[in-house]
């Protein structure tokens, strides 16, 4: 797993009461925030919580390997490490990196890949009718359903020029009668473009930079409600 993966990994309407809190707990002491009670990524359904907690990340491996016994798996996937452990249709997972020396920080998540798997459901991410260039992939897509909004994330890669994207997304949002709010060159050279644009309640945000080599979009989209 990558930056990708991340880009929350393993985050339905699922709650953290899905799993009994006493089979799922914090690392002790850690202060925790939730950042979504429903959550979509890759195809899967998440729940998903934020922790740092003034321990090593050592500390917090064995403390999950103490509780959950024999029964986990551990996988390194830098800067994370992680431990997880399916307990029957969900998969409970901890990523974890280091904060400090004493320190450290990551994120709780409850998933339904287990039953994905049985099921052999499990779907690779999609545009979802996002627009993009020919030829792009799509390699993660979050959606998130909050009090008076939803969201989707995209992380999108293509071969074309960043100016090219930003040309692309420009052209495409005005023709549909958007207001392009923000088109900023943020990298030398071109090689790097913000772009935010608006239209009624629905707002997209999108970062083009590029990454070995190739061109790399993350586009975020918010669907405000009627009392936001």
């Amino acid at each position: 797993m990558n930056n990708k993966f991340f880009l929350l990994g393993l985050f339905s309407l699922l709650v953290f009461s899905a799993a009994p809190a006493e089979d799922f707990p914090a690392p002790p002491n850690a202060k925790v925030s939730v950042v979504s009670n429903s959550t979509t990524s890759l195809g899967l359904t998440l729940a998903i919580r934020k922790f740092s907690v003034n321990a090593p990340v050592q500390d917090v491996l064995e403390f999950y390997r103490n509780h959950w016994q024999e029964e986990f798996a551990e996988i390194e996937t830098p800067p994370w490490l992680m431990i997880g452990k399916r307990i029957k249709d969900e998969y409970l997972n901890v990523q974890v990196q280091a904060r400090s020396k004493n320190s450290s920080w990551g994120y709780l998540s409850i998933s339904d890949l287990p039953n994905l798997l049985d099921n052999k459901s499990y779907k690779a991410p999609s545009a979802n009718g996002f627009p993009v260039m020919s030829g792009s992939q799509i390699l993660d897509s979050q959606e998130s359903h909050d009090p008076g909004k939803t969201g989707h994330v995209l992380l999108i890669k293509n071969r074309f020029s960043p100016k090219s994207n930003q040309l692309y997304y420009k052209k495409h949002f005005q023709n549909k009668n958007w207001d392009v709010l923000l088109d900023e060159v943020v990298q030398p050279r071109e090689q790097g473009f913000a772009l935010l644009v608006r239209k009624g309640r629905k707002t997209v945000n999108l970062t083009i930079s590029t990454m070995n080599g190739e061109t790399m979009i993350v586009a975020n989209q918010v669907d405000k409600g009627l009392l936001q």
